[in-house]
């Protein structure tokens, strides 16, 4: 919102469930679009620019983007690994805004309950555990099981 807000590096542990959504999204959407992981992005306005641990967006909105500047608007697919530091509002905050400006579905990972919690402007908030599959239909690729989110390679 126009403040800047400094953010530690994420944890270990954060930074391997990254990585791992992030292998497990290139894999499976590569040929529609990139993945990448500490994904800037702007929302709104000039001075708001956000990050995404990890996101998604289509071929052609990506190859539109100026490489000197973010992309505008929300990626379609925004993940977010759930960290201490992540206040409830703040969640509920990004994702409204996400959702409000560009984002298809925003996911939110927590690794303490190994929960994934997919909300979208087109369905209800749905929540997917172990042996359960998340859908990518909505960007032309197959599903994700949730082990493999949580499972180390």
């Amino acid at each position: 919102d126009g403040a800047v807000v400094q953010v530690a590096p994420p944890k270990v542990r954060h930074a391997a469930i990254q990585k791992r959504i992030r292998k497990l999204l290139e894999s499976r959407l590569s040929q529609f679009g990139e993945v990448d992981s500490e994904f800037a992005f702007r929302p709104v306005r000039e001075h708001d620019c956000r990050v995404a641990d990890v996101a998604f967006v289509v071929k052609a909105r990506f190859e539109t983007v100026d490489l000197d500047d973010n992309l505008h608007g929300s990626p379609e697919l925004v993940v977010e690994v759930l960290s201490p530091t992540n206040t409830a509002q703040a969640m509920d905050s990004k994702e409204r805004l996400c959702l409000e400006t560009g984002a298809i579905e925003f996911w939110v990972i927590d690794a303490e309950i190994g929960e994934v919690r997919v909300l979208s402007n087109t369905t209800p908030t749905r929540f997917y555990r172990k042996g359960d599959t998340v859908s990518l239909a909505a960007f032309g690729g197959a599903a994700i099981p949730v082990d493999a989110i949580f499972t180390q390679d």
